[in-house]
């Protein structure tokens, strides 16, 4: 029987104990992440401003996704909406066509790539459980973007439809600057710095009814929209 020399010994301990703590260590961040989903929602703030509280690498990402479209015609709205509603519907079956309906006929190249950015989706989250149209913004002249939240199995994603006159000119994720929060104790979380903090407020049947946002301009409290994770 060959012996193993001393060193060489030393070597495989030193592997298997790294394996033993990455492990570990991935399966604490699991379980940290799978404590954080139930805050994971869209949020209202009382001025109609909506935010989405994202779990990204064991932290809480909240980001703006902005207010109805002031002043605009309810009917130009409501259009925006359908389409990119059509849109979701389709590309949760594998189906694009109401993509090539309502994309820009000069940007049809762009469909397969579109789909794409879907598809990256729920291999990185797992499939769809739900998604919700959430309104759409005024961005200038006859320019104007469509908000919607998607929930997946392992995380959600902020999508944002850009309409130029009645076309569809792209598809992104939420292009907003996203403060993360790291989980303090409880429903109570704090920024990298600690001058920030969120404290979520739960019902009698430990739901999340609200979050409070303090910060050096005071504390203000945005209610969670119930809808957002049920199934259409």
């Amino acid at each position: 029987m060959k012996t193993i020399p001393t060193y060489h010994k030393a070597l495989l301990l030193a592997g298997l104990a790294g394996m033993l703590f990455a492990s570990n260590a991935a399966a604490q961040r699991i379980d940290n992440t799978a404590r954080l989903y139930p805050f994971a929602g869209v949020y209202v703030l009382p001025s109609g401003v909506h935010l989405a509280v994202d779990v990204q690498d064991g932290d809480l990402a909240v980001r703006p996704l902005g207010q109805a479209m002031p002043g605009a015609a309810p009917a130009t709205q409501h259009i925006f909406n359908q389409k990119a509603d059509a849109i979701l519907a389709g590309l949760s079956e594998n189906d694009a066509a109401p993509l090539r309906v309502a994309i820009s006929p000069r940007l049809r190249d762009r469909v397969a790539d579109l789909e794409r950015l879907f598809t990256v989706f729920v291999q990185g989250h797992g499939a769809l459980k739900s998604y919700r149209v959430m309104g759409t913004v005024s961005h200038g002249k006859g320019r104007a973007w469509t908000l919607a939240y998607l929930s997946f199995e392992h995380g959600s994603e902020v999508l944002r439809f850009s309409w130029k006159e009645d076309e569809l000119m792209t598809i992104q994720r939420g292009a907003y600057p996203t403060p993360s929060y790291q989980h303090v104790a409880s429903a109570r979380f704090e920024s990298a710095t600690g001058r920030d903090k969120i404290t979520f407020n739960l019902r009698a049947d430990g739901a999340v009814e609200s979050m409070t946002v303090t910060g050096r301009h005071g504390a203000v409290t945005a209610y969670r929209l119930d809808d957002v994770t049920a199934l259409r």
